[in-house]
């Protein structure tokens, strides 16, 4: 479900991006599991923000599981209208 992260029910990062194996690396084995790279931008935005490291990880899971979700949502509405395509009345609307 988006918005709730369970440890277990994550899906690894498929596009091989990385971005989400990064994020669990925290949850996982605590800030020594991220690069420096990747750590000082995370700090400078969470201070600009005027909130934790915690809780901008915990955003950019939620948004990297919603667009994942969005994503499979919109390739079953495709996959849908290709199995049973819109009447000429329906297209007409």
């Amino acid at each position: 479900m988006i918005g709730e992260v369970e440890g277990s029910l994550l899906p690894v990062a498929r596009d091989g991006s990385g971005h989400l194996r990064a994020l669990m690396n925290v949850a996982h084995e605590g800030v020594e599991g991220i690069a420096n790279d990747l750590l000082r931008p995370l700090d400078e935005r969470a201070a600009r923000e005027g909130r934790s490291r915690s809780a901008l990880i915990r955003e950019a899971i939620k948004s990297y599981l919603y667009d994942e979700e969005r994503e499979r949502i919109s390739r079953e509405i495709v996959e849908g209208y290709e199995r049973i395509p819109p009447t000429d009345e329906e297209e007409s609307w």
